[in-house]
């Protein structure tokens, strides 16, 4: 019995020290300080996949309602013409996405010239002529579809 009670004032003794006591803190206030950080990291994560998914939405119900338009608008338009509106839509993305990069990089956007490029997309792209509206005079005109050379 006195060999457990030795043992226990050993016990007791190392635990009372000051420097236990001080170890204890430091560990405790380090492994606060972890947890703390991976929540922020972990609630960060959550928000950047929640944006991304927002976007991921948005583009997919814009791209649905572009086909749609493309579909209803212009059954007889040809491939090329097809593939002049995929470049300029992707082009003004481009635009739009290198100037947000430039902007969150703190880098000078130049105003101009995504106006410009934009504008020069705009003016040129078939979608534009496909969607204007016929001059008075055609509206006499057949309706049959056009032969596509």
């Amino acid at each position: 019995m006195s060999r457990i009670q030795t043992q226990a004032a050993k016990f007791w003794q190392t635990l009372n020290a000051p420097e236990t006591f001080s170890s204890y803190k430091s560990a405790v206030s380090v492994t606060w300080n972890i947890l703390r950080e991976l929540l922020l990291l972990l609630w960060l994560c959550l928000l950047w996949i929640t944006v991304l998914g927002e976007r991921a939405i948005a583009l997919g119900s814009s791209t649905r309602a572009w086909l749609s338009s493309q579909k209803e608008a212009s059954a007889n338009r040809s491939t090329a013409d097809m593939g002049k509106a995929l470049q300029s839509a992707l082009k003004q993305g481009l635009v739009s996405t290198v100037s947000q990069a430039k902007q969150q990089l703190g880098i000078p956007v130049v105003e101009t010239e995504i106006a410009v490029s934009a504008a020069k997309s705009t003016s040129t792209s078939p979608a534009a002529t496909a969607n204007a509206t016929p001059p008075a005079n055609s509206v006499a005109q057949s309706k049959e579809p056009a032969e596509v050379s």
